[in-house]
């Protein structure tokens, strides 16, 4: 968590060039507010971490957020997972509990071009862009495009309930099948950066993994490729 809620900060800022508030950031990680004042706190004043952004000494939200210093963080840390290197590499073997019930398996993507769709139920960003795969996949399903989200909460340790997450899909009208990631399956993908969006061929190899906020017309742009190109 410490490590994820500087890209969070950079994906606010991208979107409403805004960083979040800290009832934002209690709100999306599940988070009490006193934790979030703690977080806030260690990652201010601790000397071994850059000075990313400044308080406001007496509401406690972020200000004066450096950029530059930002996005060399994010980039840096996110060497730790696993954001590059993607290309042509097997999308990894799964098999989850599906959401609605049954399983979601890496096996029933085979042979198909998929956009898999990494995401935390109250995670600003991925909130806005789900209608845009609510439309992708109404879109370019009858051309055999799978859109295929797997959700971050209970592995990271979120306090999201399961009803909360299902009336959120059933509210977006989401028809494209989700399962919550394991240990082992979140390994395997190796993100901490949310949305996370891989674009898998009908081979089953990550032709690109595409990070944070993403408007319809890019995500368009990024699926017909996969559409066209021959098995």
């Amino acid at each position: 968590m410490f490590f994820a809620l500087p890209a969070h900060v950079q994906d606010e800022m991208r979107a409403r060039g805004a960083p979040p508030s800290p009832q934002d950031i209690a709100a999306n990680y599940g988070l009490a507010p006193e934790a979030v004042d703690l977080l806030l706190t260690v990652m201010t004043t601790e000397p071994r971490m850059p000075k990313l952004f400044r308080r406001d000494p007496a509401k406690g939200s972020i200000t004066d957020v450096d950029s530059v210093a930002l996005e060399s963080f994010v980039n840096n840390r996110a060497s730790l997972v696993r954001v590059s290197g993607w290309k042509d590499k097997p999308l990894p073997r799964f098999a989850l509990p599906a959401t609605f019930g049954g399983t979601l398996s890496s096996a029933d993507l085979q042979g198909k071009p998929v956009l898999v769709f990494v995401w935390l139920t109250r995670c600003p960003v991925c909130r806005r862009v789900t209608p845009s795969l609510v439309e992708l996949d109404r879109r370019f399903g009858p051309r055999g495009l799978k859109v295929v989200g797997l959700n971050s909460d209970s592995v990271l340790g979120l306090a999201v309930p399961e009803p909360e997450r299902e009336m959120w899909l059933r509210e977006q009208g989401v028809r494209y099948p989700n399962a919550p990631l394991d240990a082992a399956t979140r390994s395997a993908f190796g993100q901490n950066i949310f949305p996370a969006f891989f674009l898998v061929g009908k081979d089953g190899r990550v032709r690109e993994l595409v990070l944070n906020e993403r408007s319809l017309d890019e995500l368009v742009a990024l699926v017909e490729p996969l559409l066209q190109a021959a098995p």
